[in-house]
């Protein structure tokens, strides 16, 4: 990596120190990505350019930085795995350990295009709501109301609510939690 000119924002491990705004101790500079933390897979470096970008137009244009709240894991024991269609596993042809060994020749899997594209397609939306409705249609007390436009999020009116949780089984992310 290539740091000239940015010697003196290094720290003592050679990394680019930034508070929670990315921006480095000198005012009105920013970081972000790989410079900042030690190597990680290239996606963490996109995200946290991402986000130093994002704190650099919100400083530009006036704005206060939005809270971000970071959603809770979800794992596959919070979804309704019913609601997903089944898909036949993707078998991996194995190779002997031996041949593994020292060698970064690629594993191939026996799969069709079209089984690629349909479980690209089988969003399980990461534990964030993605309008299927089912909380709508399942909720026979209203207390879930449907936005007029799709991208809105729902509405809850708990004062309708009587905690039968159809809404949260039913729910195909997690994204419902009863407590």
């Amino acid at each position: 990596m290539d740091f000239t000119g940015l010697e003196r924002f290094k720290n003592e491990r050679g990394w680019i120190n930034v508070n929670d705004h990315y921006e480095t101790a000198e005012k009105d500079v920013y970081a972000g990505g790989d410079v900042t933390q030690e190597l990680d897979i290239a996606a963490t470096a996109i995200g946290l350019g991402r986000k130093a970008a994002l704190a650099i137009d919100n400083y530009l244009r006036g704005r206060e930085e939005p809270k971000v709240i970071p959603l809770p894991t979800i794992s596959y024991k919070q979804m309704n795995l019913g609601y997903y269609e089944k898909l036949p596993k993707v078998q991996k042809q194995l190779m002997p350990v031996a041949e593994r060994i020292n060698n970064f020749k690629e594993i191939s899997y026996t799969t069709t295009e079209e089984q690629l594209r349909a479980e690209a397609k089988r969003c399980m939306s990461c534990g964030q709501c993605f309008s299927c409705e089912r909380c709508w249609m399942f909720c026979q007390y209203s207390a879930v109301v449907k936005p007029a436009v799709k991208s809105d999020p729902y509405k809850f009116k708990l004062e309708f609510c009587i905690g039968c949780k159809k809404c949260a089984e039913q729910c195909p992310c997690g994204y419902i939690d009863m407590v």
